[in-house]
């Protein structure tokens, strides 16, 4: 039987600022026990889904061990890709109806790294005030993009609202990343 898993919200962006191709920025935000930790990183030539890919990749092997993840995340194919594309690529020869599955090597590298855990991936709305977290990581993301910069997984201060009781385990935890 597995041990209890320690429950992790996973925020995800990802932006390109030119348009299909160009500079781009990619953050995320992990949560447990109302303590942030967030990390990003940027590409001089890339597209804003390559960065989403990026940071949810990013996210998910910042955890040293297995956890409960719960993604959060505004990008449709994001989110649609990890519940319902990439069974059908996998399948399918990572072949689409018009072609080869781009940003393949991606895919199949998150994939991975999101076997190692209990996913559960969520689509949210990207100016959605009930998701400050998401709010953040957008902007860490656009900063990153920029300014081109990037930073290794950065632990906050355990912060004052009171924690969700049936989304974090106990206050003596930490973030497992």
């Amino acid at each position: 039987m597995e041990p209890r898993l320690k429950k992790i919200k996973l925020f995800i962006h990802g932006t390109c600022s030119g348009g299909k191709s160009g500079p781009g920025g990619w953050a995320c935000r992990l949560l447990c026990n109302n303590v942030a930790a967030d990390m990003f990183g940027s590409d001089p030539k890339t597209s804003e889904n390559r960065m989403l890919l990026r940071a949810a990749i990013a996210g998910l092997r910042a955890l040293k061990q297995r956890c409960h993840v719960t993604a959060y995340t505004s990008s449709e194919y994001l989110s649609k890709g990890m519940t319902w594309w990439l069974p059908k690529w996998k399948t399918n020869g990572w072949q689409t109806g018009t072609g080869e599955v781009k940003n393949q090597a991606l895919w199949q590298e998150l994939g991975d790294a999101a076997a190692q855990h209990v996913m559960r991936w969520w689509w949210i709305k990207s100016d959605s005030p009930d998701f400050p977290d998401q709010q953040i990581c957008e902007k860490l993301a656009v900063d990153a993009a920029a300014q081109q910069i990037s930073s290794p997984l950065i632990r906050k201060a355990p912060r004052s609202a009171t924690p969700e009781p049936e989304a974090l385990p106990s206050a003596a935890e930490k973030l497992s990343a």
